[in-house]
């Protein structure tokens, strides 16, 4: 009797451990599908925003080499701002080099639809990096209440969202 009772909670604990199990990879597939993962290029998420506006965690950071899953040439970086972030966007430093600068121009969003063109980094490169970050990324774009700035040639974008707790730079590299 005793060791039937054993048995069925050893099975019990088995089958628990292995749905945990399932489900977990099911979770950690569906992150790594919907663009919610976390790239493995922190360092360009630094050279961008470190020092410039307080984060706590990178979003997304692709460099554009073309290596993860966006279009070669596309940069997108993107940080979850601190709570700490002033509701204003940071100045340029320009003392960096144009690739790993954020801000500019800054205005205020929506974006005008006239800017968003089929070369544009919004159209271009953010359905690569999954839809709920692209969904959040268009949220800011047409929200009353954060930011944008365009870099020269319009190949740049840039989202402050202290709102939504986001900064994001994202870039396609200029067709020759």
């Amino acid at each position: 009797m005793c060791v039937i009772m054993l048995t069925r909670l050893a099975l019990a604990i088995v089958s628990f451990v292995s749905m945990f199990a399932i489900v977990a990879m099911v979770l950690m597939l569906w992150r790594d599908m919907s663009g919610m993962s976390v790239s493995k290029d922190r360092d360009v998420a630094e050279a961008v925003f470190g020092g410039v506006v307080p984060y706590d965690v990178v979003l997304y950071s692709d460099d554009g080499s073309g290596t993860q899953r966006l279009a070669k040439g596309c940069q997108v970086v993107a940080v979850k701002l601190d709570i700490s972030a002033p509701p204003t966007p940071p100045r340029v430093d320009n003392a960096k080099p144009e690739n790993l600068r954020f801000g500019g121009a800054w205005q205020r969003t929506p974006l005008s639809a006239k800017f968003l063109t089929v070369s544009d980094p919004l159209t271009k490169c953010v359905d690569d990096i999954g839809p709920d970050f692209a969904g959040a990324i268009r949220a800011i774009k047409n929200a009353d209440n954060a930011w944008f700035a365009r870099g020269p040639g319009g190949q740049v974008v840039h989202l402050y969202a202290p709102a939504y707790r986001l900064a994001a730079r994202i870039s396609v590299a200029k067709t020759r």
